[in-house]
């Protein structure tokens, strides 16, 4: 989760980004990870609790974490898998 730390820095950067966060952990543990490095979300920020790996299945992601970007007109227009 190192990427949700550097986003937290420079939050104001992705002011006009819809950002989803999608983790496998419990409500508790990504809870409590938020408050240790006091993360306060914003509007445009979106957390997703997938135990169940549907959506890794779905969007068929191999290596975690990966990354996606989508255009305004939801088109992937890159993705990066692993650090």
């Amino acid at each position: 989760m190192d990427e949700l730390r550097q986003i937290n820095e420079d939050l104001d950067s992705f002011k006009d980004f819809q950002i989803f966060f999608i983790t496998n952990e419990p409500s508790n543990i990504l809870s409590h990870f938020l408050d240790e490095i006091h993360f306060i979300p914003i509007q445009n920020t979106h957390f997703l609790i997938d135990q169940k790996h549907e959506l890794i299945l779905k969007m068929n992601i191999n290596i975690i974490p990966s990354s996606f970007v989508y255009n305004k007109n939801k088109i992937l227009t890159k993705k990066t898998e692993g650090l």
